[in-house]
């Protein structure tokens, strides 16, 4: 049938589809009337034109699992135009081969695995995918056992996260003829499948939670916002704002994270949000928010009569410093525990009338300090030097000196020796003046110390505060309603 157009292809095909039918109700054998008369048909059809629905789609690589009707997989390979092609067989379908290289006139290249391997099917696509990781890939879940499709299927979907050009292929048919118990031969269609990733807002949903959860704050605040955008629902903007105001809040951009916090407070307030009362806990926001306006007063004004701000500053740091400590990140988290320890310290001085200014000491304050320092550090007094405002060691051991019992409560005359060797060390660290890394050891002792005196200071002051992110606790669907 050479120069045969596809609409006369496809009008000889009808014609051929009804002779068929007749031919198997008169006793004719079903399959070698198939394979003779329509098979060749659809084959050319399906070469000229192929079926692609919502439009054709040349792939560089296809991937296919493989069953005992190797018809639908004849029909992907030429559906998707790929010039690499892997065939996920069993022991059982590997006969089937040859065949779909003699139909479709293309090499393949046969992968054995067991037919509910899905282990096996993932470990496979991800070998392909490393090898072709920026060509596009059409996996075919039409043929093979039930567990072979639903494998390469969650694998398609799943890696269409992260590669983009990975599409899950399907041959369908819009019409099954019940009386030959076939799809009526030329209904025949493949169809690129949408991923439910993509489509579906709910599965953002769970991935904004979990990153959440995680502490991942701008990976969460994207996912809302796919989430908006497909849903059309701009009242998951407040759970964008969530996200953001504990990413400005931990990366110490307190005026970003304040406006954020007001702007939920504010959107919690109206009607159009009321319902979200259920699933964030507006007292408690309120609470962080009036935590992130007093931290903003204190950086601003450094008026260290701001007890909240202070407190607030030093939770933001040691936690910041505990995810450090457990990410690694050694240098930085002795730095922020430093730091926390540093306000705390500054804020005792404060507390007693004293001054950071170290000539604005008295000389018999500057001897016995003096003195002090000597003895920790094992030096001579000759060699203790000053500098324009007391550094972390000098104020904790001014403390010491001055008997404040808070101070004295935490650092007895052993811990004091054992912080001085730390607090000493601050200088020589890589990320201040030199190249010395802290142990792990250091920086837990440092952080214990530093927690302990917060909590005198907070329970002597009776403020009680809470920083830490409020989490979801409610479903999925609570969120989507």
């Amino acid at each position: 049938m050479e120069n045969t157009t596809s609409k006369e292809l496809e009008s000889v095909l009808e014609a051929k589809w009804e002779e068929y039918k007749q031919k198997v109700k008169q006793g004719g054998d079903a399959q070698k009337i198939y394979q003779e008369e329509i098979w060749p048909l659809l084959l050319q059809v399906w070469k000229e034109k192929p079926k692609v629905i919502p439009t054709p789609k040349k792939f560089d690589v296809s991937i296919h699992t493989l069953g005992t009707s190797p018809e639908a997989t004849t029909f992907a390979i030429l559906g998707t135009q790929a010039d690499e092609i892997y065939i996920l067989h069993t022991e059982e379908t590997k006969k089937f081969i040859s065949r779909l290289e003699n139909d479709t006139g293309k090499k393949v290249y046969p992968i054995e695995i067991g037919k509910s391997d899905v282990s096996g099917i993932y470990r496979e696509v991800m070998k392909i995918i490393d090898k072709y990781p920026e060509k596009s890939i059409a996996l075919d879940i039409t043929s093979g056992t039930k567990a072979m499709s639903a494998g390469l299927g969650a694998a398609g979907f799943f890696f269409r996260r992260f590669f983009e050009k990975i599409r899950v292929v399907y041959v369908d048919n819009d019409f099954y003829d019940t009386e030959v118990r076939r799809p009526k031969a030329g209904t025949e269609r493949m169809i690129i499948l949408q991923s439910p990733h993509e489509v579906l807002a709910d599965v953002d949903v769970l991935f904004a939670i979990e990153n959440y959860k995680k502490g991942d704050y701008i990976s969460a605040q994207k996912y809302f916002m796919q989430v908006r955008e497909k849903t059309g629902n701009q009242r998951y903007q407040i759970f964008e704002d969530l996200c953001l105001m504990y990413a400005f809040w931990y990366n110490l951009n307190i005026q970003d994270a304040l406006k954020k916090s007001q702007q939920i407070i504010e959107k919690l307030s109206s009607e159009k949000y009321s319902k979200y009362l259920k699933t964030l806990n507006y007292e408690y926001l309120e609470k962080q928010s009036k935590i992130l306006s007093a931290i903003k007063e204190f950086i601003e004004t450094e008026n260290f009569n701001n007890k909240l701000g202070i407190i607030g500053l030093t939770e933001t740091l040691l936690k910041l410093s505990k995810e450090s400590l457990q990410n690694k990140q050694l240098t930085l988290s002795a730095l922020y525990t430093y730091r926390a320890l540093e306000l705390l310290l500054q804020q005792r001085m404060k507390q007693m009338g004293k001054t950071f200014d170290t000539e604005l000491l008295s000389p018999e304050e500057k001897e016995k300090l003096r003195q002090k320092l000597a003895s920790v550090l094992n030096k001579e007094e000759s060699n203790i030097t000053f500098k324009p405002k007391l550094g972390l060691l000098e104020l904790l051991l001014y403390l010491t000196i001055a008997n404040d019992e808070t101070v004295k409560k935490i650092f007895d005359e052993e811990s004091t020796k054992k912080m001085s060797w730390n607090l000493e060390a601050r200088n020589s660290s890589l990320l201040i003046h030199g190249l010395r890394i802290p142990t792990e050891k250091e920086i837990e002792r440092l952080y214990e110390n530093t927690e302990k005196l917060l909590k005198e200071i907070k329970k002597q002051e009776n403020i009680e505060t809470k920083i830490e992110a409020y989490t979801f606790d409610i479903g999925v669907l609570s969120i989507l309603e």
